[in-house]
């Protein structure tokens, strides 16, 4: 091993004199879970427009509040429709943010009509220039016993001078929306176009000032309640716990040499930068424990260093080359019988930060137990079944599948082409259920998804579907 560890010390002092400059920085969006958002969408959804108290029949917005029915995660509250439980990500170098919530929302009649218009599974997304839209799946039901109809995902309302923030209330723009021909809503006040043109024309006014709504007096401030509410957005941002995965070390004997898979998780890739040049992952005692351990790399019995550090996900996987009793490069000899070993990580090349810093042991097999003999391995796992993309969002694509048939898969792995380029792949992601949701289908075009599952012992064969997003 003294040659290995020469080589790993050649390789980690080398590493140490690359230097990026203090002019180098790099930042990725953090993954949001449990966001939310409320809007009343406007006060003619919310709470109608009665002109006068002493008539409601006067309420022109009845007909869109008479049938109010949710679904999913959404809550009616005292002051709007609650969204909750959403995901997305948020990077807080620019405030760009993309967030993602399931269930709907309807509004409209049953006795003046039988028609409703409904927002599924809403998207908020904010560029770093502090513009974006709320853009949701738009289901219409004609008047009558008409079927519904899926018009798609369109923007509903735009958003403009969002707060670089987790918590923000921006008012959409109402007033200059609208095309200026003979069909344009009073002024030009509307809710964002693509939404409006989609709908029927007879439920347009619910979303736009009407010149019809200003020829009657007793109904001039029915436009008022047409227009947007102010959109409310609440998230925290993420808190990154770096984690550990060994695998393909079960039942190692101390003079043993096998190949393990090292997977990290909750790596914080904002961290990336400014003189933080990737991240080693390290065989050999917890450097912690050792007065010089994360300056000397001549006590590690393997390594590999990682110059792109973690992926935006915070994750990445390699495999490192080990064995447990070995002769380091300062001619010490180190033994699992007397140390404890493990696989560590922290950051390249001078640990500027210690926010990677993590360690995770590994249980070698007890070498002076001479009744000791491993168990039958466990067998490799059968491959995923049925996979299938279960929805096709703007940037995203869920993904789902059925579990191996033969029960030992402890996990999964799963990853998704390159835009315009269907044989090359981003890196595997991870994934301990049957479901995931990619990013990268920043376009339309054909797409590839591969899933395998894994376990201890190894991966099963993958399993490559073809999509297509118009």
């Amino acid at each position: 091993m003294r040659t290995t560890t020469s080589a790993i010390t050649a390789m980690i002092i080398t590493a140490g004199t690359v230097g990026l400059g203090a002019s180098v920085a790099y930042a990725a969006p953090g993954a949001i879970t449990g966001a939310s958002f409320n809007w009343k969408v406007n006060e003619c959804a919310f709470a109608g427009a009665f002109v006068t108290a002493a008539n409601e029949a006067s309420d022109s917005c009845f007909s869109i509040r008479e049938d109010q029915t949710t679904s999913g995660n959404v809550a009616k509250t005292d002051g709007g429709w609650v969204f909750s439980d959403g995901t997305g990500t948020y990077d807080p170098s620019t405030g760009a943010t993309e967030l993602d919530f399931t269930g709907s929302l309807r509004f409209g009649n049953i006795n003046r009509g039988n028609y409703y218009v409904e927002l599924a599974d809403p998207t908020v997304s904010v560029d770093s220039d502090g513009t974006g839209a709320l853009s949701a799946t738009v289901l219409v039901k004609g008047p009558g016993p008409g079927t519904v109809e899926d018009r798609g995902t369109v923007d509903v309302v735009d958003l403009v001078d969002v707060p670089d923030a987790t918590q923000w209330s921006v008012t959409p723009p109402w007033a200059g929306v609208g095309t200026p021909d003979e069909s344009a809503p009073l002024e030009g006040k509307q809710f964002a176009s693509e939404f409006v043109d989609t709908i029927d024309s007879s439920m347009r006014n619910w979303f736009r000032a009407s010149s019809s709504a200003e020829a009657t007096e007793d109904r001039g401030e029915y436009n008022s309640y047409k227009s947007p509410a102010p959109l409310s957005v609440s998230f925290a941002e993420t808190v990154w716990t770096p984690a550990l995965s060994v695998t393909g070390a079960a039942n190692l004997a101390p003079n043993e040499t096998r190949t393990v898979t090292v997977r990290g998780s909750g790596f914080d890739p904002t961290k990336q930068g400014n003189g933080v040049a990737g991240l080693y992952v390290v065989f050999g005692p917890n450097p912690a424990d050792l007065a010089n351990g994360y300056n000397d790399p001549g006590v590690f019995g393997a390594a590999q260093y990682l110059p792109s550090g973690p992926d935006v996900n915070g994750e990445f996987e390699t495999t490192l080359e080990i064995t447990g009793n070995y002769t380091d490069g300062n001619d010490v000899a180190w033994s699992p019988a007397t140390t404890p070993m493990g696989v560590s990580v922290w950051a390249a090349h001078t640990r500027l930060t210690t926010a990677w810093d993590s360690f995770s042991p590994i249980a070698f097999t007890d070498p002076g137990d001479d009744k000791v003999t491993d168990p039958a391995p466990v067998s490799k796992p059968t491959k995923a079944r049925n996979v299938r993309v279960a929805k096709i969002k703007k940037k995203k694509v869920v993904v789902k599948w059925k579990k191996s048939k033969n029960g030992t898969a402890t996990g999964y792995q799963v990853r998704i082409s390159k835009p315009g380029k269907p044989k090359k792949f981003k890196s595997w992601k991870s994934s301990s259920n049957t479901k995931t949701t990619l990013s990268g289908t920043n376009r339309s075009g054909k797409y590839r998804v591969q899933v395998k599952a894994v376990n201890d012992t190894g991966s099963a064969k993958k399993v490559t579907i073809r999509f297509t997003k118009r």
